[in-house]
């Protein structure tokens, strides 16, 4: 569902959320994070579906911060031998970010929500695309170095038009919002004050018995990075189809594919100090 890369003393550190297994939880690859159990050792359990996780690195002395956005409650629906299955629950909602000490995974604060939807780290600024009143929305805020929400000051929300099902959001360094909705098939383009700029990905679906490598199936996560001349490019993980991930200009222009897999691209990253190293 998600992965975050954040750095401690210059070496990269992972955090992801993982799809497989009956438990929702959230671990950290290297080194102890939160508690071990049956399933897997460093893992931090969450009381909501994980829509959101991103990792900063403040400038001041420290750990890590990883930001944590939560919607439904996680709730046991079926079991699979002695084990509980769990499920986001419809209607019991959680609705919070958190901040936890990236090398600990001990929370160091909490903020009601919107029913988030997307979370990322940008131009050292954390924004979060939320669903209010049908449709959906993205504020910012300078992420707190000490961890600590209360004192955070938000943006306005910003209106993000004509979405349906929206999966990600990704922002390049004019501030304009890329989103990855899987029921449009395409990644949307907004300008800073949320106007739609355009789309990425040439048909809203697959021709029958063809196959348009310009168009999407279900993409369901995008990134912004930065190549080694300083131009922005975006990359792609797609749900559906073969479940490959894409590089595009940003003005949707598809530059290469590869990552064919035989299950759904989960969640990737780009490491923010090495930005051509991508982890899946």
């Amino acid at each position: 569902l998600g992965l975050a890369i954040g750095a401690n003393a210059g070496t990269p550190v992972a955090y992801t959320l993982p799809t497989t297994g009956p438990l929702p939880r959230t671990y950290r690859v290297q080194k102890p994070f939160g508690s071990d159990n049956m399933i897997r050792r460093n893992v931090t359990l969450t009381a909501g579906r994980v829509t959101g996780l991103a990792a900063w690195q403040p400038k001041t002395s420290g750990p890590a911060l990883l930001f944590v956005a939560e919607r439904g409650r996680m709730v046991v629906v079926d079991k699979y031998h002695k084990l509980d299955i769990y499920a986001e629950s419809p209607t019991e909602r959680v609705n919070l970010l958190r901040v936890l000490n990236g090398n600990t995974a001990a929370e160091i604060s909490r903020m009601p929500v919107i029913e988030p939807t997307a979370l990322v780290v940008a131009n050292d600024r954390l924004y979060l695309m939320e669903k209010r009143d049908g449709g959906w929305t993205a504020r910012h805020a300078a992420p707190p170095p000490d961890g600590k929400l209360d004192a955070v000051a938000w943006s306005a929300p910003i209106p993000l038009p004509g979405l349906r099902d929206p999966r990600d959001l990704a922002v390049d360094s004019r501030d304009r919002y890329y989103v990855a909705d899987a029921a449009l098939n395409h990644i949307l383009r907004f300008d800073a004050d949320g106007k739609l700029e355009g789309k990425l990905g040439r048909l809203e679906r697959q021709p029958e018995g063809d196959y348009d490598a310009n168009s999407f199936m279900a993409p369901s996560r995008v990134v912004c990075w930065r190549d080694k001349a300083g131009v922005e490019r975006l990359l792609v993980a797609e749900a559906g189809g073969p479940s490959r991930v894409t590089e595009w200009t940003t003005d949707g222009k598809l530059l290469r594919d590869w990552g064919y897999s035989l299950a759904g691209n989960g969640g990737f990253a780009v490491d923010p100090d090495s930005p051509e190293h991508l982890y899946m």
